[in-house]
C-alpha cells in the first residue's frame, strides 16, 4: 500500500473529510475536519490513476499529491501461539550461549529501537525495568505487540539467569514510530 499526501480543495464537503471518511472509495487518513490538506491509503499500482482523477475532478489541488510507500511490520500477532515468549528462537540458533560463554551482554550499551509502542510491564523486561535500564514509549495496552518480541529479542530473559535476549544488559529507549504496526518513512523521519 501507498500514502498520498494531499492538499484538498477548498470546498465544504472536502472541508469536511476527517479520519476515516473516504475519498473517491479510498480511507482517509491523518486528516483534520477543516483543513485543506488529507492522506489518502491506496493500492501501490494505482497511485498515477487515483492522483490524475482526484486533480480531474477538481478534488485536490493540481500537483499536491505526495506520495509515499506505506511501512508496515510483517509480523502479526494472530500468527503466534499463545503460549509463546519472545526471543525463545534465539537459543534455537546458540545467540545466548554465544553473549553467556563470552561474557559480552551489552553493559554500557545504549539501543534505540524505532518500532510501535510496546508492553513495558511484560514479565521478560522486569530485571531490566527495576534497573532503570528501560526507557521510551511503553503502554500497559500496545497499539501492536511487535516491540515487545523486539524488545524481547534484545534484553528479554524468564526471570533472573535464564537468559534469552542477545544482549540482556543494554540500555533501551523505544520509540513508536510505528503507530498500530504501520505508518510512513516521512513519519518515521520526524
Amino acid at each position: 500500500m501507498a500514502v498520498i499526501h494531499v492538499e484538498l480543495m477548498p470546498t465544504p464537503r472536502l472541508l469536511a473529510l476527517s479520519s476515516g471518511h473516504s475519498l473517491d472509495g479510498y480511507e482517509v487518513r491523518e486528516s483534520l475536519a477543516g483543513k485543506p490538506a488529507a492522506t489518502l491509503v491506496v493500492p501501490d499500482d494505482q497511485v498515477a490513476a487515483v492522483v490524475a482523477r482526484l486533480e480531474r475532478n477538481g478534488e485536490i489541488r493540481p500537483g499536491s499529491a505526495r506520495p509515499e510507500k506505506e511501512l508496515g511490520v510483517l509480523w502479526q500477532p494472530a500468527t503466534v501461539p499463545v503460549q509463546w515468549v519472545p526471543g525463545d528462537h534465539l537459543a534455537g540458533v546458540g545467540i545466548t550461549r554465544v553473549t553467556q560463554a563470552r561474557g559480552r551482554r551489552g553493559a554500557r550499551v545504549k539501543v534505540a529501537v524505532l518500532d510501535t509502542d510496546g508492553d513495558g510491564a511484560h514479565p521478560v523486561f522486569a530485571r531490566a525495568r527495576a534497573e532503570g535500564r528501560l526507557q521510551g514509549d511503553w503502554n500497559a495496552n500496545p497499539s501492536h505487540p511487535h516491540a515487545t518480541h523486539v524488545v524481547g529479542l534484545i534484553l528479554g530473559e524468564r526471570e533472573p539467569g535464564d537468559l534469552f535476549g542477545a544482549a540482556v544488559d543494554v540500555e533501551l529507549r523505544l520509540w513508536a514510530v510505528l503507530p498500530g504496526g504501520r505508518g510512513t518513512e516521512s513519519g518515521i523521519s520526524a
